[in-house]
């Protein structure tokens, strides 16, 4: 564990220098203090996870997007640098239940979900409030690649959730999500599944096949 923060200070600097984006010594002390005293609840790595990044074409088109985007590509090489230094417990939750990778499956960071399952050894079944688990994330996001790699690792998609019902799988089908329901078909999901509202039953895919 990192416990001289001046000197994980120069480290993050380092780790930071090769991206063009206006990040202060401020912020990087402070996650570096979230490291060190435990402040953020869910510990370092949710906290340099939680912003979701806009896309590229949302950042081409506004440059407040643009920023953030830049923002959130350092925190993403932070999380990396607290991941590989062996911060916290990766199981850690915050507070809806979201481990590091919900929030990796979510903001498409398929590199550290890699990095997560295969060498860290994640508890890929744990669900959050909504009884969501790392692949209902990626899936609703459309990251087919997380999804592709969670489903080979037999993650459990059949868990009903709290507010897209019994099977996500509905859900993107109700979203035409075309690909993604394709996938998740040939991977397992189950065709017959409903959600709780009764006019979205697999009539949806009538368009699909």
């Amino acid at each position: 564990m990192i416990a001289d923060t001046e000197k994980s200070f120069d480290i993050a600097k380092v780790l930071l220098e090769n991206i063009k984006v206006e990040i202060t010594d401020n912020e990087i002390r402070e996650v570096i203090e979230f490291v060190k005293e435990r402040k953020y609840f869910g510990g370092p790595l949710n906290f340099c996870l939680a912003q979701k990044p806009p896309t590229k074409e949302e950042a081409e088109r506004d440059p407040d997007k643009s920023d953030l985007l830049l923002k959130c590509a350092a925190m993403r090489r932070m999380a990396e640098l607290l991941l590989r230094a062996r911060i916290q417990n990766v199981n850690a939750r915050d507070h809806i239940n979201e481990t590091c990778l919900h929030k990796c499956a979510r903001n498409g960071y398929y590199e550290l979900v890699r990095l997560l399952v295969y060498k860290y050894k994640i508890d890929i079944q744990l669900v959050n409030d909504n009884d969501m688990n790392a692949f209902h994330v990626a899936a609703l996001e459309q990251h087919v690649q997380i999804v592709n790699l969670l489903l080979k690792e037999k993650i459990d998609i059949g868990i009903p959730t709290k507010e897209y019902g019994n099977h996500v799988l509905v859900h993107a089908a109700r979203l035409h999500h075309t690909n993604l329901v394709k996938l998740m078909i040939q991977l397992g999901a189950d065709f017959n599944a409903r959600d709780d509202v009764v006019e979205y039953y697999f009539f949806f895919f009538g368009s699909f096949f």
